[in-house]
């Protein structure tokens, strides 16, 4: 459900052409992550999820991992659908829409991401968590990276939204 949200106003805000996007999509998976981070940990991106595993704190077994990467894919396909019915609009994370190369994208996103999963890894799996402000952290570090990616990357920083948005995207016959 978390996931579903986040890729939701990844979604409509992209799609509104607000500038303001990166702000909600901070906002929102901020306000997700203090929704959900005691139910499920706040887990809401594969790429999170695997760090999380990979941290190797035992805050999420492997199995229970490989359940939420695909309850999460399936939550960003679903938001994906959802957005395209509620905007007739939907885009492609595609390198080559900024006119980049590749290597660009890659660099950024895979940057970026190591910062989202080092805050989660500092602040939401800390021997303090869930703290205070780890929510808030999180999502900061997302609003940073993609404004500070705007003009280069699409930003998503998660696959769920990278899969949900682009399968959504395909489906539209506009």
């Amino acid at each position: 459900v978390g996931t579903f949200f986040l890729v939701l106003t990844v979604g409509i805000g992209v799609a509104s052409g607000s500038d303001m996007a990166p702000v909600a999509i901070g906002l929102m998976l901020a306000v997700q992550i203090y929704t959900f981070g005691s139910v499920s940990g706040g887990f809401l991106n594969p790429a999170v999820t695997l760090a999380v595993v990979l941290g190797g704190r035992q805050k999420i077994s492997c199995s229970n991992a490989a359940l939420y990467i695909v309850a999460e894919c399936l939550g960003g396909i679903a938001a994906g659908f959802a957005a395209l019915a509620g905007t007739e609009k939907s885009f492609c994370f595609d390198y080559a829409a900024k006119s980049q190369s590749w290597g660009t994208g890659f660099e950024l996103e895979m940057l970026f991401t190591m910062a989202l999963c080092g805050i989660v890894l500092s602040a939401g799996t800390s021997n303090d968590a869930p703290n205070q402000y780890f929510g808030f952290a999180i999502g900061c570090t997302v609003v940073a990276g993609a404004l500070a990616c705007g003009g280069f990357d699409q930003g998503s920083f998660n696959p769920a939204v990278t899969v949900g948005m682009n399968i959504a995207n395909y489906a539209n016959s506009n």
